[in-house]
């Protein structure tokens, strides 16, 4: 029979019990930091420590995109593959918590090169594996959320991933190089700053694996 879906207060506290969705939230709030501050600062990036036109940047940044789309598939074909296999649900949690710590050596070796084509590979790779959550992140939510409560669980898990992710991560990168900027000079801080944000991924990680 046709069922009035709960209110929003009912639905949000609903889920504030759920130890598990709470700390998947923050688990993907945590490593947004890090994915929008890169998206907002690798421009910036390469063409003050590489010398590139902006042109020329536009282009290997839409290029990298790619590698972040073939993340988000792999995301999910990997955690059903062995949430199937071993028949143990969990994996829809260490995939991403696996690919999420794994995007960090690729970030410092990426910001830290001073080559060119290094710094590219690795944004590549950091930028298919950052890309890995999405899928099993809402698929955990759309699971742990009764059926009428469903839309308003995924807006949510949204809803604190870009209010954390964008209202932090950029903010954080330009205020740590704006720090370093008169000791190690601009592009070098740029660099630092992207670094020093990427290691929130532990973070995350932690949290995807209590989740």
């Amino acid at each position: 029979a046709p069922e009035a879906a709960p209110g929003f207060a009912v639905t949000a506290r609903y889920l504030w019990r759920c130890r598990s969705f709470r700390h998947l939230t923050l688990a993907a709030g945590m490593h947004a930091i890090v994915v929008y501050g890169a998206s907002q600062w690798t421009a910036s990036f390469l063409l003050r420590a590489h010398q590139l036109g902006s042109g020329a940047a536009g282009t290997w940044l839409a290029l990298l995109q790619g590698a972040g789309l073939v993340g988000t598939l792999l995301g999910g074909l990997l955690s059903d593959a062995l949430s199937r296999r071993s028949g143990d649900p969990r994996w829809y949690l260490w995939v991403p918590a696996a690919a999420t710590v794994g995007c960090l050596p690729f970030q410092l070796l990426g910001y830290q090169s001073a080559v060119l084509a290094v710094a590219l590979a690795c944004f590549a790779v950091s930028a298919m594996l950052g890309a890995t959550f999405f899928g099993p992140s809402f698929s955990v939510t759309q699971s742990l959320a009764p059926p009428r409560m469903r839309a308003v669980a995924a807006s949510l898990l949204l809803f604190v991933q870009t209010m954390v992710g964008l209202g932090i991560g950029p903010w954080a990168v330009g205020l740590i190089s704006d720090r370093l900027k008169p000791a190690l000079g601009d592009a070098r801080a740029l660099g630092w700053g992207l670094t020093l944000v990427a290691f929130v991924n532990v973070w995350s990680m932690a949290h995807y694996l209590w989740s």
